[in-house]
């Protein structure tokens, strides 16, 4: 048995798993009691609003986002989704559904909470043409890049033919779960800029001309960890990565350089450019990194808890 993911639960949890799942079950069926109406004979049904004392139980017991959203739209919400609020849902597990409609509900629609597509992408100063992002009729980002931009990396590609581009595949824009990453991705603080989840572009290196940083791994795993499990083995898998910055020229042609090289899994959550840290961050569920322009050259750094 194979399977792909940076971590597997021993044997001897199987069952304690098992006993936890099932008294997760009942605390959901619990949970979702509150979304039922209270019906008296001979009445109507009422339905009071959501308080976020609710909306913030209903998210940690696990209810299905589109449970929970469905309750949102029909009984509505008896408070102001802050920031903060959002925030602390978000951590808990809240999915897109939630969040958006937390979101379209902010007042006066804060910055650190509106979409990305809403923030200049590159400052009108810098030279050179940015990619395009469009959507599918699913609502799924698509990353258009220039004849340019797709030379330079077709030409990379060529000269590295272990990798390939990272971005969302036929499955993730088949099954839907492209548009789960987007929209988890799409939440930020107003200092952070993002135009795609796997590419960022920008003038980087303080140059005048506009840059793009793309992100390659590795078509075969890079390291294989063996398991032992209930009598069986499960492998997890390390790929090597390479965080590539396309420098823009006064040509309008882009060179590469590797401003990075890393070892994750094969699931990259997203990549932004933080205005505040001068500094492009990116994360691998449990991991990430930050790229940074020195002067000279490009330096790669883990995420930091405080970060």
């Amino acid at each position: 048995m194979r399977v792909e993911g940076p971590f597997v639960l021993p044997t001897r949890m199987l069952r304690y798993g098992a006993a936890c799942r099932l008294l997760v079950l009942v605390r959901i069926l619990i949970a979702l009691s509150c979304l039922l109406p209270q019906i008296a004979f001979g009445q109507r049904s009422t339905l009071p609003k959501l308080t976020f004392s609710q909306v913030e139980e209903l998210v940690s017991h696990q209810v299905p986002d589109s449970t929970l959203h469905s309750a949102i739209l029909t009984r509505g919400l008896a408070f102001t989704p802050t920031t903060s609020m959002i925030g602390t849902l978000r951590e808990k597990g809240a999915g897109p559904l939630v969040l958006s409609d937390l979101r379209d509900r902010t007042s006066g629609m804060d910055s650190s909470v509106r979409p990305m597509s809403s923030r200049p992408a590159v400052n009108r100063l810098v030279k050179g043409t940015p990619p395009k992002v469009t959507k599918t009729n699913g609502g799924c980002l698509v990353l258009n890049l220039t004849d340019t931009q797709r030379s330079a990396v077709s030409k990379f590609q060529d000269s590295h033919p272990q990798f390939v581009r990272y971005d969302f595949g036929p499955k993730e824009y088949a099954d839907g779960s492209c548009l789960d990453t987007s929209q988890q991705w799409q939440m930020s603080d107003g200092d952070e800029v993002a135009e795609y989840p796997f590419a960022v572009w920008g003038d980087f290196n303080h140059d005048g001309f506009l840059d793009l940083a793309l992100f390659f791994v590795s078509k075969l795993p890079a390291l294989t960890h063996k398991w032992p499990m209930n009598g069986d083995f499960v492998y997890t898998y390390e790929y090597d990565w390479l965080i590539v910055i396309f420098h823009g020229s006064q040509d309008g042609s882009y060179a590469p350089v590797i401003a990075g090289r890393d070892r994750w899994a094969k699931a990259m959550d997203g990549v932004i450019f933080h205005r505040g840290r001068g500094r492009i961050e990116y994360w691998f569920k449990s991991a990430g990194g930050s790229v940074k322009w020195t002067g000279s050259g490009y330096r790669i750094e883990p995420m930091k808890s405080e970060d």
